[in-house]
């Protein structure tokens, strides 16, 4: 029975450059050509972003900075450009520049950030029924709310005559001049933003 026997003979050849001896292969770093970041909408205090990755032409960068600084709570990643975090305080539309570099050059992006303050919530008058005597002054009912800041108030419908709302406080005050059967309404308490 014949025997099949297979030998394979190679070489590997290795040359420098210069002349010089032992040094390890260079290899050839590409300048970024451009970077973007996806359009994201504005943020809102207190609620952690989604991380948000850079788009990148060119050669990776390995070094990213800001300026000016992010808001407190968001963060850039110096080594990938990545953006996440928590933001922590109200920022109304600000431009930052954000600048890529490695070894063979550096590109620019300028985004907008924008962080809404967080949204009024559990408002409460202290009850939910309120009864009033006519022709005698109401002390004044003065709501609590948590959350974000409360500084637009409406009601709905409007209140008896006499009864009054402020709209930038919330507070029910006044003297009801005519009775009226019982009703419910609607109080809303917004910001800005």
């Amino acid at each position: 029975m014949a025997r099949l026997i297979l030998i394979i003979l190679f070489s590997v050849f290795l040359s420098g450059c210069g002349g010089g001896g032992g040094g390890s292969p260079s290899v050839e770093s590409f300048p970024p050509t451009s970077i973007a970041y996806p359009n994201f909408g504005p943020f809102m205090i207190g609620s952690p972003i989604n991380p948000i990755e850079c788009i990148v032409v060119g050669g990776m960068p390995d070094l990213w900075t800001v300026t000016p600084a992010f808001p407190d709570g968001l963060l850039l990643d110096p080594e990938s450009g990545t953006i996440s975090g928590t933001p922590l305080e109200f920022q109304a539309p600000t431009p930052h520049t954000i600048f890529a570099q490695n070894d063979s050059g550096q590109v620019t992006v300028v985004i907008s950030i924008f962080v809404l303050p967080a949204s009024p919530c559990d408002l409460d008058y202290g009850s939910t029924q309120f009864q009033f005597e006519q022709d005698t002054e109401v002390v004044p009912i003065e709501p609590t709310s948590g959350c974000g800041s409360a500084e637009l108030w409406s009601i709905t419908p409007t209140l008896p005559e006499g009864l009054l709302f402020s709209i930038t406080s919330g507070t029910i005050s006044g003297t009801p001049v005519l009775p009226r059967v019982a009703t419910d309404y609607l109080v809303i308490a917004a910001n800005p933003y």
